[in-house]
């Protein structure tokens, strides 16, 4: 009878268990979704996903600061959960790498066309003069 009750530590760590994988999965598929919309370079729906992320990532280390893990899985689970976390991990850092070499080749795609001699209202700059270290000799 003590299964049945809602308190019981068996039944608080089946919940916390099924919490953790299931956010964790969550997150799995969230990472898949930004990363095709990294290579379709859809912006709308990676600003809807990134605070998904982050919140899920809050959910996770809520979970994780209240749950001895050690304690809450056997050997097995743990292995899975250190895989999955891994996995995570993986492809967070290939959409990072991913998005920062997009931007720096847009950014290196919109240099050639907007020069650095041009400020931002299209006028082109004058650039200054350095004085400094410059000598000037007389013909005679």
């Amino acid at each position: 009878m003590s299964n049945l009750n809602p308190l019981s530590p068996k039944r608080k760590s089946k919940e916390a268990k099924e919490e953790i994988f299931s956010l964790l999965r969550e997150l799995k598929s969230l990472l898949e979704e930004e990363t095709k919309a990294l290579k379709k370079m859809d912006v709308t729906l990676l600003g809807e996903l990134i605070p998904k992320k982050l919140y899920l990532v809050e959910q996770i280390e809520k979970v994780f600061s209240k749950e001895d893990v050690k304690e809450l899985f056997h050997s097995e689970e743990r292995k899975t959960v250190r895989e999955l976390a891994i996995s995570l991990k993986r492809q967070n850092e290939y959409n990072r790498v991913f998005a920062e070499e997009a931007t720096k080749t847009f950014s290196d795609f919109l240099s050639l066309l907007i020069p650095a001699q041009y400020n931002s209202n299209g006028k082109t700059k004058v650039p200054s003069i350095a004085f400094r270290g410059v000598t000037f000799s007389k013909e005679a």
